[in-house]
């Protein structure tokens, strides 16, 4: 077996054939770590401090492809200017299970041969911050093994993602998934939406996809400003990396692109996207003015009765378990975790000092009322105008440990989105408020 870095972007291109192919036949199969999902993300996403750093393993006599771990290095500007390891993809899409994929066969044997690479070259980098990693993933257990003990954070259920099962027909599910007072909150605001002249349409040509992604984007700005406040704008990176993905994923018949319009204006949106037989919520919003109507409620159950026709069985609500998505009946939810580890070096245990500084602090904070918690949130927001990452990393383990993580508590829509647009402006974060099947 051969481990082989790669950090050229054409050679990275030239892998996309056989990348899929891996991909498909893995336990891991996600539309989050197709190769032309991640390529687009980069193109997107990358900045002059990046390096790639794809880890591949193959067969050493025949050259297949077995492996595949997507990673870059990340060079920090601020002091102590630490070289940071992260997943391709890991912020601005919404993208979730992120780590190794693998021939079935072969996939511990795998996971393991990368842990340990990644502890034999542990000179050349200085923290491993391996966000939203499916929760059992065997890479996870691994790269713990080679470390010294509390080198290694594991953080666990920081993000989830709630699915519901769909049965062959619309009537059976608006039967037996819903409650009687949502069946009955569902057909009150379709009877008022079609009395206000609101009407469903799905975006299928592609000559109308550049103002349908000029209007989810504007949606969906419109709702997280008003559920975090005005000074919310989404990075630039997001629209290309839209821009980039939506054309061939329209054309695959992987994209479903829907709206809720009112005398010709797109007054509720969401961008869907299809891997298999699951439809997954990536983005949505919706208009204030129309909100009261429900609108968002009325286009995810079309959106549902849609999926359906089309023959798909699992509907995945997107990142952030909001009590809200349990009342389109929830049948499971997929966890993932954050996993940091220590290279060693000076660098490495500065910024470790600083992370097990912020985890005390946490641990006294967590059982303040939430008006402290919000002042908090207010110091963070100053924190990160004087360039204040200490206070930021604070924040993040607040809200990531404090609401969120091994305690059942569950965030609230507006915990999740101040908490990561306090962070990183977009994020992952951002698509924890999707707005897919509600949330009015």
């Amino acid at each position: 077996m051969r481990l082989e870095s790669v950090h050229d972007e054409g050679v990275f291109a030239d892998l996309e054939s056989e990348w899929n192919g891996v991909l498909d036949a893995s336990g891991q199969s996600s539309p989050f770590l197709r190769h032309e999902w991640l390529a687009a993300w980069w193109k997107a996403f990358s900045t002059e401090r990046w390096t790639l750093d794809v880890l591949t393993y193959r067969d050493d006599s025949t050259r297949e492809l077995l492996g595949v771990l997507p990673l870059f290095n990340e060079r920090a500007v601020d002091f102590p200017r630490a070289r940071t390891v992260r997943f391709l993809g890991d912020e601005g899409v919404g993208a979730s299970g992120l780590g190794v994929f693998a021939r079935p066969d072969v996939e511990h044997a795998v996971s393991e041969r990368f842990a340990q690479y990644l502890r034999e070259t542990r000179d050349e980098w200085d923290i491993l911050d391996l966000r939203l990693m499916t929760a059992d993933d065997p890479f996870g257990t691994a790269l713990a093994a080679p470390f010294a003990r509390g080198a290694v954070r594991i953080v666990p259920d920081v993000q989830a993602r709630p699915r519901i099962s769909l049965p062959s027909n619309w009537e059976t599910y608006f039967g037996q998934s819903l409650s009687r007072s949502m069946r009955k909150n569902v057909r009150r605001r379709r009877n008022h939406c079609a009395k206000a002249g609101v009407k469903f349409e799905v975006v299928s040509d592609p000559a109308d996809l550049p103002k349908a992604l000029e209007d989810i984007a504007r949606l969906h700005e419109e709702r997280m400003q008003h559920v975090v406040g005005r000074g919310y704008h989404p990075k630039a990176q997001s629209r290309e990396f839209m821009n980039l993905t939506s054309e061939r994923l329209l054309d695959e018949g992987r994209l479903m692109l829907a709206f809720m319009s009112v005398q010709g204006e797109r007054v509720a949106g969401d961008y869907c996207i299809r891997h298999g037989d699951t439809l997954y919520g990536i983005r949505g919003g919706f208009t204030d003015e129309w909100g009261h109507l429900g609108v968002s409620t009325v286009l995810f159950s079309f959106i549902v009765e849609q999926a359906v026709r089309d023959g798909i069985t699992m509907i995945d609500l997107g990142l952030g378990d909001q009590e809200y998505k349990n009342s389109w009946g929830v049948t499971g939810v997929r966890r993932f975790s954050d996993v940091r580890a220590y290279s060693g070096s000076v660098r490495s245990q500065l910024c470790y000092g600083r992370h097990a500084s912020a985890d005390l602090i946490v641990r006294m904070l967590q059982a303040c009322p939430p008006r402290l918690r919000n002042r908090i949130v207010l110091l963070a927001k100053k924190g990160r105008a004087i360039g204040n990452t200490d206070v930021e990393e604070l924040v993040a383990s607040l809200f990531a440990r404090g609401t969120n993580a091994g305690n059942g508590a569950v965030p609230s829509p507006e915990a999740v989105a101040e908490r990561n647009d306090i962070l990183s402006g977009e994020a992952t974060g951002e698509q924890a408020e999707t707005c897919v099947g509600g949330g009015e």
